[in-house]
Protein backbone atom coordinates (compact mmCIF):
# COMPACT_ATOMS: atom_id res chain seq x y z
CA UNK A 1 0.00 0.00 0.00
CA UNK A 2 1.46 3.35 -1.04
CA UNK A 3 0.34 6.52 0.76
CA UNK A 4 0.58 10.07 -0.52
CA UNK A 5 -0.33 12.84 1.95
CA UNK A 6 -1.01 16.33 0.62
CA UNK A 7 -2.25 19.46 2.34
CA UNK A 8 -5.79 20.62 1.50
CA UNK A 9 -5.67 23.21 -1.29
CA UNK A 10 -2.11 22.33 -2.37
CA UNK A 11 -1.05 21.67 -5.93
CA UNK A 12 2.48 20.61 -5.05
CA UNK A 13 4.16 18.23 -4.80
CA UNK A 14 2.94 16.42 -7.86
CA UNK A 15 2.02 12.76 -7.44
CA UNK A 16 4.83 10.67 -8.93
CA UNK A 17 4.84 6.88 -9.09
CA UNK A 18 7.40 4.39 -10.35
CA UNK A 19 5.86 1.23 -11.75
CA UNK A 20 7.44 -1.98 -10.52
CA UNK A 21 7.23 -5.61 -11.62
CA UNK A 22 6.41 -8.35 -9.12
CA UNK A 23 10.13 -8.89 -8.54
CA UNK A 24 10.66 -5.20 -7.71
CA UNK A 25 12.39 -4.25 -10.95
CA UNK A 26 11.32 -1.28 -13.08
CA UNK A 27 8.25 -1.90 -15.25
CA UNK A 28 8.93 -0.36 -18.65
CA UNK A 29 6.02 1.12 -20.60
CA UNK A 30 7.96 1.88 -23.79
CA UNK A 31 4.90 1.38 -25.98
CA UNK A 32 2.68 3.75 -23.95
CA UNK A 33 0.70 6.31 -25.94
CA UNK A 34 -0.98 8.21 -23.10
CA UNK A 35 -1.79 8.12 -19.41
CA UNK A 36 -4.59 9.44 -17.20
CA UNK A 37 -5.18 9.60 -13.45
CA UNK A 38 -8.38 8.89 -11.51
CA UNK A 39 -8.96 9.56 -7.81
CA UNK A 40 -12.12 8.53 -5.98
CA UNK A 41 -13.71 7.98 -2.57
CA UNK A 42 -16.94 6.32 -1.43
CA UNK A 43 -19.04 9.12 -2.96
CA UNK A 44 -17.52 8.91 -6.44
CA UNK A 45 -14.73 10.37 -8.57
CA UNK A 46 -12.89 13.48 -7.44
CA UNK A 47 -10.52 13.33 -10.42
CA UNK A 48 -11.94 11.52 -13.43
CA UNK A 49 -9.41 10.45 -16.05
CA UNK A 50 -7.36 13.65 -16.08
CA UNK A 51 -4.19 13.74 -18.17
CA UNK A 52 -1.05 12.39 -16.56
CA UNK A 53 2.56 12.69 -17.73
CA UNK A 54 4.69 9.75 -18.78
CA UNK A 55 7.98 10.96 -17.28
CA UNK A 56 10.17 7.98 -18.18
CA UNK A 57 8.95 5.10 -20.33
CA UNK A 58 11.98 2.92 -19.58
CA UNK A 59 11.51 3.03 -15.79
CA UNK A 60 7.71 3.34 -15.82
CA UNK A 61 7.60 6.69 -14.06
CA UNK A 62 4.27 8.56 -14.18
CA UNK A 63 3.28 11.97 -12.78
CA UNK A 64 0.01 13.71 -12.06
CA UNK A 65 0.02 17.48 -11.54
CA UNK A 66 -2.83 18.50 -9.22
CA UNK A 67 -5.56 20.78 -10.54
CA UNK A 68 -7.10 23.63 -8.52
CA UNK A 69 -10.09 21.63 -7.25
CA UNK A 70 -8.37 18.23 -6.84
CA UNK A 71 -7.34 18.82 -3.22
CA UNK A 72 -10.05 21.22 -2.03
CA UNK A 73 -11.82 18.58 0.09
CA UNK A 74 -10.00 16.75 2.86
CA UNK A 75 -10.39 13.00 3.12
CA UNK A 76 -9.03 9.63 2.14
CA UNK A 77 -9.04 8.85 -1.57
CA UNK A 78 -7.88 5.98 -3.76
CA UNK A 79 -6.09 6.53 -7.03
CA UNK A 80 -4.94 4.74 -10.13
CA UNK A 81 -3.34 5.47 -13.48
CA UNK A 82 -4.69 4.21 -16.80
CA UNK A 83 -2.18 3.78 -19.61
CA UNK A 84 -3.11 3.31 -23.26
CA UNK A 85 -0.53 1.10 -24.96
CA UNK A 86 0.53 1.05 -28.59
CA UNK A 87 -1.74 -1.87 -29.46
CA UNK A 88 -4.72 0.07 -27.97
CA UNK A 89 -4.85 -2.16 -24.91
CA UNK A 90 -5.37 -0.63 -21.46
CA UNK A 91 -3.16 -1.04 -18.40
CA UNK A 92 -4.52 0.18 -15.03
CA UNK A 93 -2.03 0.51 -12.17
CA UNK A 94 -1.49 -0.22 -9.40
CA UNK A 95 -2.95 -3.67 -9.94
CA UNK A 96 -2.32 -5.10 -6.48
CA UNK A 97 -1.33 -2.45 -4.01
CA UNK A 98 -3.63 0.45 -3.35
CA UNK A 99 -2.54 4.01 -3.93
CA UNK A 100 -4.02 6.05 -1.07
CA UNK A 101 -4.10 9.83 -1.26
CA UNK A 102 -4.74 11.61 2.03
CA UNK A 103 -5.87 15.21 1.65
CA UNK A 104 -5.34 16.68 5.10
CA UNK A 105 -6.50 19.91 6.73
CA UNK A 106 -4.12 19.64 9.71
CA UNK A 107 -0.38 19.58 10.26
CA UNK A 108 1.26 16.43 8.90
Amino acid sequence: MERFPIRKGSQRPSLTVNLKSDDGSDFAITDALSATFTMYDSTGNKVDGSSAVIVDEDTGQLRYDWGMSDTDTDGKYYGYFTIVLGDSSILSVPARNELIIEVVDVEL
